[in-house]
């Protein structure tokens, strides 16, 4: 498994399997499928058509058993290319893209509506400053800590163990 390349709004990795293209095509095929993802795939590529992206905490969407937080990981993901090519006689490489435009949507609307409610807290002056200090310090917590579930957790770290899973 070869490291990560991230930029601002995709992630590239690339696995390799003993997997044939044909067999690893339909392995994860199967996964994308069992994930609600439309897919389109060609010879040796699967390239995803729509995402789905719930709106409430009921659609059934949202949630997973396939990984210790329960949460789908690939909510978080706008578009996910994969690319399946033999490497060489004993193995087959896959090249995995991953458009995060949505995760970065998210976290920014996330951002902007938590410094609306601390700005509008200021401005009400009915609340101490060491108080407004102390909400902006978790503010930043909770900030930070977001960033570290969806970006770190499950972009890069789940999204990867379940295509893993999947081919192995």
């Amino acid at each position: 498994m070869d490291g990560y390349i991230i930029l601002m709004e995709r992630i590239d990795f690339t696995l390799h399997t003993k997997l044939s293209v044909n067999a690893a095509i339909a392995q994860i095929s199967n996964l994308l499928a069992s994930e609600h993802i439309s897919f389109q795939t060609d010879l040796n590529s699967i390239r995803s058509k729509e995402i789905p992206l719930p709106f409430s905490s009921f659609n059934k969407r949202l949630y997973t058993r396939k990984n210790w937080v329960g949460i789908n990981p690939f909510i978080f993901i706008s578009e996910i290319n994969i690319i399946i090519k033999e490497f060489n006689l004993q193995q087959t490489q896959i090249d995995v893209t991953i458009c995060q435009k949505r995760a970065i949507i998210m976290y920014v609307f996330f951002i902007s509506l938590l410094f609306y409610v601390l700005i509008t807290a200021a401005l009400s002056k009915n609340i101490p400053p060491t108080i407004l200090i102390l909400v902006l310090i978790l503010l930043v917590i909770i900030l930070i800590l977001m960033r570290f579930f969806i970006f770190d957790l499950c972009i890069k770290r789940l999204i990867k163990s379940e295509i893993v899973n999947a081919i192995t």
